[in-house]
């Protein structure tokens, strides 16, 4: 009745006028999660009483969800396990989608899991290229030892629909294929919503229980709009907060882009020639400092303009609740193909 009310007359609620369709949407949607809040009970365990609780091994072990794919990472953390949030910085254009686009490639295609992206910079077309560029190269080229038999393509070619044969094309659209059909992968949603702080969650929780997602990226959180009243920064760190929560409850993992703040990479470019080790990455992160406190996993990504040039990165440790430092490791690294190796 008071959807009803919003959409035809408007209506007052909580100090503010609601009015329209926009406004009776997220009404309904908020009042139906609190329905559905009452009627699923199984995501919260209530109290657990060691000692007197007879709990299987199995429900207590955290599953790992996928690898990151560098060696010496995946060494030292043992891979992307269920509840963990992690947070990889980078400057403006310094290789975070791209990093996260062979993260979650691996996790579909290596793993078989179910991956959602929200990817609200470069919008779900964007990201749709990013992936099909890393599929082809992963299925025509990995195994390929001789440099001039490879079949070179990358998400730019995708994006604008201009390849350099009709070879190639064909190529591409049975990679794009065999991505799409192959049951032994896993599914990729690829969300095209509105980014807002009131229904965001709400939006994804209905995806992940629809395609029982374990794995979500959302390129990235540091662009959630509001309603204008609360501070973009307020905005940033309670949708971290309320991620972390909802990762943990729901027994999923997340990676999520963040943006260096300026002064992180003036600190950066001065440790850069004693290998950065003496820098200090602890408040790195612009915009609210919960991009670095909440998450479970900090890595960072550096690279001045030369090195981008050259193919070449480091893929840095930030002070983390749940990982170990580690040493910078060098990358080596194609852009155009969502390709990270580490250089040893």
């Amino acid at each position: 009745e008071n959807s009803a009310i919003i959409l035809t007359d408007g209506k007052k609620d909580r100090g503010r006028v609601l009015n329209g369709y926009n406004d009776m949407r997220k009404y309904l949607k908020n009042r139906l999660i609190k329905v559905d809040n009452v009627i699923n009970k199984t995501d919260r365990k209530g109290a657990i009483v060691y000692g007197v609780t007879d709990m299987e091994d199995d429900q207590t072990k955290l599953q790992k969800i996928t690898t990151f794919g560098i060696p010496s990472l995946d060494d030292t953390l043992g891979g992307i396990y269920e509840g963990d949030m992690v947070s990889l910085l980078a400057p403006s254009k310094g290789g975070k989608t791209r990093f996260c686009t062979s993260v979650i490639h691996r996790a579909l295609v290596d793993h078989g899991v179910n991956c959602l992206v929200w990817s609200i910079e470069n919008g779900y077309l964007g990201f749709e290229a990013l992936i099909r560029a890393r599929h082809f190269h992963w299925l025509y080229n990995l195994n390929e030892t001789d440099i001039s038999k490879m079949r070179l393509i990358n998400s730019d070619m995708i994006r604008k629909g201009e390849f350099p044969s009709k070879e190639l094309e064909d190529l591409e659209y049975a990679s794009f294929m065999d991505f799409k059909t192959n049951e032994n992968y896993g599914k990729l949603v690829n969300l095209d919503e509105d980014f807002d702080s009131d229904t965001f969650l709400d939006i994804i929780d209905d995806y992940v229980n629809a395609y029982n997602v374990k794995f979500i990226c959302i390129d990235y959180l540091q662009l959630i709009t509001g309603d204008g009243r609360t501070p973009k920064n307020e905005r940033i760190a309670e949708a971290y907060k309320k991620l972390l929560q909802y990762l943990k409850r729901k027994r999923i993992a997340g990676i999520f882009p963040a943006q260096f703040k300026q002064t992180s990479l003036s600190e950066l470019g001065k440790h850069k020639e004693e290998g950065f080790v003496n820098a200090d990455l602890r408040v790195s992160a612009g915009e609210s400092y919960e991009v670095i406190k909440t998450p479970d996993v900090n890595l960072a990504l550096y690279a001045d303009p030369e090195d981008i040039k050259n193919g070449s990165m480091k893929l840095l440790s930030v002070p983390s609740r749940n990982s170990s430092m580690f040493d910078p490791i060098s990358l080596h690294v194609d852009f155009g193909t969502c390709s990270f190796y580490e250089v040893e």
